[in-house]
């Protein structure tokens, strides 16, 4: 094309260091194209030899910088200084050619005819699944086998960031809260319980009432005569916790079929599939445990989805000392129909 091009692999000789002959050479260039794709925007090394070429060239009076998009991902997530330079789009149907012709001349192509620009790679599913993953916020899925602490460490990881922002918000919704408030759980004693007391932090709690319809079907299937509470929570220690100002719990009588932990910017997803994993052992909830960041399509961010999600709970609920009654009255009573229930079921499929 008579062009000379500077492109990294090809052009630096072994022995010269790699930064100093990227950052000289776009000092030399007249133009510096970036194609933009999933991958360049989340690569540091083209988040620095942009920096620079807009350093350059910040008024963008030369022209240096030719943003030209050649990937399918979502172009929301495109900074504002690079969407001011009107990128090129590679993949419009019907106008790749004119638009990969104004490239050319763009950067300094002056002989006629222009090249035809060569048909663009057929789509993977990879990249159709990189897509739908971006546009509904999903950042990671795990599983959540027994005796693994991925879970508990990904907690960690969010309540961290969460406690370094201004006025630390976490939500819960879950049957019990076992995995996240038990004053001997791994959560708790290794992160959560010093992000709670931190000055202007909130904690809202949702908990499934344990003589909901889910709760009698989960004690069914665990082949048990009481609910799940009385294996899972301490009554002394969770109104110890409900005592504390930042901290809110809320009961819902509503089925719960699924646990989330939300930050401001992130929700761990943890749907509940019931399921023997060994023979003749406990009903266990092991299954997978989905991330979801804010995303920017309002109609696929599934992050505000959940979060409506919680918030509908949160409405419907009552708090906990109403829940339980004057001196744990009201709870013991449920608590001994609900166990009528159970023998009474049991003795019916006898």
């Amino acid at each position: 094309m008579n062009l000379k091009v500077f492109f990294d692999e090809d052009s630096i000789p072994p022995g010269e260091p790699i930064d100093r002959a990227i950052e000289n050479n776009l000092r030399k260039s007249r133009h510096v194209v970036l194609f933009l794709t999933h991958e360049a925007l989340a690569s540091q090394w083209v988040a620095m030899e942009l920096s620079l070429t807009i350093f350059s060239d910040p008024a963008a009076i030369k022209g240096i910088l030719v943003p030209v998009i050649l990937g399918e991902f979502n172009h929301a997530a495109i900074p504002l200084r690079i969407n001011a330079l009107n990128p090129l789009n590679l993949l419009t149907p019907g106008r790749r050619q004119p638009k990969y012709r104004l490239l050319l001349k763009t950067i300094g192509w002056k002989k006629d005819p222009y090249p035809t620009m060569p048909p663009p790679p057929k789509p993977s599913q990879r990249l159709a699944m990189r897509k739908l993953f971006d546009h509904c916020g999903l950042e990671d899925a795990f599983r959540i086998p027994l005796q693994d602490r991925l879970r508990q460490e990904r907690v960690k990881q969010l309540i961290h960031k969460e406690e370094a922002s201004e006025h630390p918000h976490f939500r819960l919704l879950a049957s019990s809260g076992f995995s996240y408030i038990h004053p001997m759980g791994w959560v708790w004693r290794n992160a959560l319980q010093k992000a709670v007391s931190i000055p202007g932090a909130r904690f809202d709690i949702v908990l499934e009432s344990p003589f909901s319809d889910f709760a009698f079907a989960r004690a069914i299937a665990c082949k048990v005569e009481h609910h799940h509470w009385k294996e899972k929570l301490s009554l002394p220690d969770l109104l110890h916790l409900a005592d504390a100002p930042q901290v809110h719990v809320i009961v819902t009588e509503h089925p719960i079929n699924c646990s989330l932990f939300l930050t401001k910017t992130a929700v761990l997803y943890d749907p509940y599939l019931w399921a023997l994993p060994n023979p003749g052992g406990r009903v266990e909830n092991n299954f997978w445990v989905f991330q979801f960041r804010k995303a920017i399509e309002p109609n696929t961010d599934c992050y505000s989805h959940l979060e409506k999600h919680f918030q509908f709970h949160l409405d419907q609920g009552i708090t906990l000392k109403a829940f339980l009654g004057k001196n744990g009255d009201r709870y013991e009573a449920l608590t001994k129909a609900f166990e009528r229930k159970l023998r009474t079921k049991y003795q019916r499929q006898k």
